[in-house]
């Protein structure tokens, strides 16, 4: 543990990721018997860590493949060549609170991003507001039971 907690502080000196850190810790776990291989199998969520790879990959293909940025100009064209930069923050911030209430916000962020980043470029502004307003949307899959396994629960 304090292997894990110096190596995290220390991270910015020596270049190992976070992820990398993690999995080491891990692996120490099960190596030096303090958690059993079937124990730590048995604790992971495998739909979520499906789910959320799926999703990340997704957003990673939409970004890398320019699917991201086809998607923007059509967005433009649909609202026209004079969308000003309210109105595309507007769209992004609003589409990503409805539709975090229908699938996970992790897969809206990841799905949104990469086509509202280049049509925030097209419109020469700043992408920041349009990242902030959609994950501050997308955190809002609170309101029903459908986006909140929370929520769910306290229905029962």
């Amino acid at each position: 543990m304090f292997l894990t907690a110096a190596a995290l502080i220390t991270k910015g000196k020596h270049g190992i990721s976070i992820g990398t850190i993690g999995i080491c810790s891990a692996l120490a776990c099960i190596m030096t018997g303090c958690v059993s291989l079937n124990e730590a199998l048995k604790k992971v969520n495998w739909s979520t860590i499906l789910f959320l790879g799926g999703t990340i990959g997704c957003a990673n293909a939409l970004a890398a493949s320019g699917g991201g940025e086809l998607l923007a100009l059509w967005i433009q064209k649909l609202f026209g060549d004079n969308i000003d930069i309210k109105t595309g923050f507007y769209i992004f911030t609003i589409a990503s609170a409805i539709i975090s209430q229908f699938m996970s916000n992790t897969g809206t962020v990841g799905i949104l991003l990469p086509v509202a980043i280049p049509l925030a470029a097209s419109m020469n502004a700043s992408p920041y507001p349009f990242v902030i307003g959609i994950t501050v949307a997308a955190s809002c899959s609170f309101m029903t039971p459908m986006a909140s396994h929370v929520q769910a629960l306290i229905m029962d």
